[in-house]
């Protein structure tokens, strides 16, 4: 049987929204340039004790959690890293390979494998260590999302920087990685050009009126292989 849904309207992704930060911004959670919508941290949050970051990696469950690999929209990895142009310092929270001691996390898009929420809980390194107040290295840093996926059969690869504040009390801890195991160079804006590397824009804003086209992992009880959805409005076609 061939069926077609259509939802409208208040099916959005977003039903309204506010930009901060060069985001867009509905009920707390934070569109992106890409397939990923941040649900914590906020934007200029002060952060301390361990790093949590939640992101949903199914566009707020518009894509299933399982799709194929030659799927025409999926995510390929996401990168993390925290940096500050003030402080000079480029640290990996992951990059898709589990650093020594866990210092850095592994593919986060394996962690949770039946959640289409990943939370990142992430170990502060030794030199952020500190209370309310700020040293060399504690202060305002972005936490910089970055995003290897395709959106209807074209790879794009996006930078969204999150500022946060490191600036509340973390407690010195002998467990601690070291700044210097996942310190990285610090690009310059220019280097790194993310205006040319988002010229995708923020597709799940419901204005755009975006079509998602993906093929969902087949098994045995699976009757939808291929759907197509809109933001703004929905459409799903089964084949029987």
């Amino acid at each position: 049987m061939r069926s077609l849904i259509r939802l409208l309207g208040a099916t959005a992704l977003f039903i309204a929204k506010t930009r901060a930060d060069e985001s867009i911004v509905h009920d707390g959670q934070l569109a992106t340039p890409g397939l990923v919508i941040v649900n914590a941290p906020q934007p200029n949050t002060p952060l301390g004790d361990t790093l949590h970051i939640s992101l949903d990696v199914t566009a707020n469950g518009h894509l299933p959690l399982s799709l194929e690999d030659d799927s025409p929209t999926r995510i390929h990895n996401i990168s993390i890293f925290l940096s500050s142009y003030s402080l000079g310092n480029n640290f990996t929270v992951t990059n898709g390979t589990r650093g020594r001691d866990e210092a850095s996390l592994g593919n986060i898009l394996e962690q949770e494998p039946a959640s289409t929420v990943k939370h990142v809980n992430w170990v502060w390194p030794d030199c952020l260590v500190g209370d309310v107040g700020s040293d060399d290295n504690r202060g305002n840093y972005n936490i910089s999302i970055r995003q290897y996926f395709r959106l209807n059969d074209e790879d794009h690869y996006t930078i969204y920087d999150l500022p946060v504040a490191v600036t509340n009390s973390i407690p010195a801890d002998d467990d601690r990685p070291s700044c210097e195991s996942l310190l990285n160079e610090l690009l310059s804006p220019e280097e790194i050009d993310a205006e040319e590397a988002n010229k995708v824009g923020f597709f799940l804003d419901p204005d755009s009126d975006i079509e998602l086209d993906y093929e969902e992992l087949e098994d045995e009880s699976s009757v939808l292989p291929r759907s197509w959805v809109m933001f703004g409005a929905v459409f799903v076609l089964a084949i029987a």
